[in-house]
């Protein structure tokens, strides 16, 4: 078995996106089968624009509660720079 060779991430670069984004909201009606149980769940995608970036926050509600990941997206570029999770309780946010 054969390594492969490191790559330098810096010469990578950044993924281009496949489709630009558009503002609007999607809604989605999800039923989770786990064996004989399921779990219905509703979620949605909506997408704004904002100060020259992409604000995107994706809602699952569940039996447990609501579930949010929000993340703004610099537009020139589509790459992140924030993100946040909420669920229950806790908060979680972080910069990129």
């Amino acid at each position: 078995m054969a390594l492969a060779k490191p790559v330098d991430s810096g010469s990578v670069g950044a993924p281009k996106p496949a489709f630009p984004l558009q503002p609007g909201t999607d809604k989605y009606k999800v039923n989770l089968q786990m064996g004989a149980q399921s779990m219905a769940l509703e979620s949605s995608s909506e997408v704004k624009e904002e100060g020259g970036h992409w604000m995107i926050t994706d809602t699952a509600n569940t039996p447990m509660g609501e579930a949010k990941d929000s993340s703004v997206l610099e537009k020139r570029h589509a790459l992140p720079s924030e993100a946040q999770r909420e669920s229950g309780a806790g908060v979680n946010s972080g910069r990129v």
